[in-house]
């Protein structure tokens, strides 16, 4: 008796879960995302030297949230290419926050060695204040780890054009 109680209250719920109206979000809604975005900037990782860097990363969507990306890296002293894989979390107004992940080859006084990292960026729209169509700031956090060092924390900031 107590499992047919169980199960009315359970289907009960479900109608009344379907008798709800969906919610709508407030302010402006989001522009779609973009196909393709090119961004190039200055890095800082504390552990190496030199300590900035400046990196050019282009991406392209491969589905719904979803993008992969190309990452090129220079100091004086070494390079570092990489791919990886972006999802985007949360995309609220002008803000965008993606998980980051990506792997790669590092070079740098005549050692060559495998690059893996991940972490997060956070992109903000500066559209209205340029007056380029989608232009964007972004900020990413990264934790990197090479063959040639240990894992390091690796900070970034640029600005970027979708198309």
């Amino acid at each position: 008796m107590k499992q047919l109680a169980t199960i009315a209250l359970c289907l009960l719920s479900a109608v009344a879960a379907l008798a709800q109206a969906p919610t709508v979000p407030s302010g402006p809604v989001s522009e779609p995302q973009p196909q393709y975005f090119l961004a190039a900037g200055a890095g800082f990782n504390h552990y190496t030297v030199p300590q900035a860097s400046g990196w050019m990363t282009f991406g392209a969507k491969v589905g719904d949230g979803n993008y992969t990306y190309t990452t090129v890296t220079m100091t004086g002293k070494s390079s570092s290419m990489s791919v990886g894989y972006a999802r985007v979390l949360i995309q609220q107004d002008s803000f965008t926050l993606m998980a980051l992940g990506d792997a790669g080859v590092t070079s740098g006084e005549g050692n060559v060695g495998g690059a893996f990292a991940g972490g997060g960026s956070l992109s903000y729209d500066v559209s209205k204040w340029t007056h380029v169509p989608k232009t964007f700031a972004v900020a990413t956090v990264k934790v990197l780890k090479t063959s040639l060092n240990d894992v390091q924390p690796v900070f970034c900031f640029g600005i970027g054009k979708a198309f």
